[in-house]
């Protein structure tokens, strides 16, 4: 499978994941008043021309012609680890569109490396590794029982662990997200601090 298709499979996939929440009412925007788009451009006036990104979410008032919100979603389907880069290029586009009342969200099946989840933690980026369903048949992660770990400090170590580690599996969760300072197993609950956290 060539990289294209590999991405667009991806792509793909996490539109109908976010989808379904929305019409679970899980995302907290009205699925009446909000939209995920695929593929959306736009406009930037440093390169006057428009900027498409992978899937974006927009979110409008009742009666309001412009969204009060904008997600603008990044999605990779890589087999080696994100660089930094990715997410500097990310971080860079979505200034050059949107500044207020604007979030970022970056989907990943494999690892961010250490800077990159850095960058992204230090600028409120949302990170969400899906791990495939093969995955989850052995478990990497252990507990030592001579740890003395708050619930809250376990979850954060076990998300960034996710995200961090290349070779990071789980019998237990398949999702791993990290957004303003916090921790997530949901992609909802990730949603949930973003859309209480916009400018």
């Amino acid at each position: 499978m060539n990289s294209t298709k590999k991405g667009d499979l991806f792509e793909e996939r996490v539109y109908n994941v976010l989808l379904q929440a929305m019409m679970n009412e899980e995302l907290f925007v009205s699925p009446t008043h909000s939209f995920i788009f695929k593929k959306k451009s736009y406009f930037s006036k440093d390169r006057e021309k428009d900027i498409i990104f992978d899937l974006a979410i927009e979110s409008y008032r009742p009666g309001a012609v412009s969204p009060n919100l904008i997600i603008l979603i990044e999605c990779k389907d890589y087999d080696s680890p994100v660089s930094i880069d990715n997410l500097e290029e990310f971080y860079a586009k979505k200034e050059q569109v949107a500044r207020a009342n604007c979030k970022c969200l970056f989907f990943s099946t494999s690892s961010l490396q250490a800077a990159a989840f850095t960058y992204a933690s230090n600028l409120n980026i949302g990170v969400v590794r899906l791990l495939s369903d093969e995955s989850m048949e052995w478990l990497i992660e252990r507990t030592n029982i001579h740890l003395q770990t708050t619930d809250q400090s376990a979850q954060t170590i076990n998300v960034i662990n996710g995200i961090t580690n290349e070779y990071f599996v789980s019998t237990r969760k398949n999702t791993f997200g990290f957004a303003e300072q916090t921790p997530f197993y949901s992609i909802e609950e990730l949603l949930k601090v973003l859309l209480l956290s916009i400018d």
